[in-house]
């Protein structure tokens, strides 16, 4: 299944601006005509995720929800003995920040 991100910077202003929120309505509903994933990008307060979870956005990202950390203190935090990560995985993602 493909998917649609929505880039913070609609997710920021949404909550100041009608023409901003507009463009995530409609992003919202394509992504529903088109059966797509929508991911918002940028979710840092919680007055974002309520107003689209109201929306119905299933998925978000950023620092709401956690911020970025190798593979092993993620696996440490699920409270997983072990979490496989491939040979030089922590070499090629080095200094990146996801979201």
């Amino acid at each position: 299944m493909s998917s649609i991100k929505l880039d913070r910077s609609f997710v920021q202003a949404m909550l100041r601006s009608p023409r901003e929120a507009a463009v995530i309505a409609a992003i919202l509903e394509m992504g529903r005509a088109l059966d797509m994933d929508v991911i918002a990008e940028g979710i840092e307060t919680e007055a974002e995720r309520a107003h689209l979870a109201e929306r119905h956005c299933p998925e978000g990202q950023r620092y709401l929800f956690g911020r970025s950390m190798p593979a092993e203190d993620f696996g440490a935090r699920l409270g997983q003995a072990a979490v496989f990560v491939p040979p030089g995985a922590a070499e090629r993602n080095a200094g990146r920040q996801a979201c």
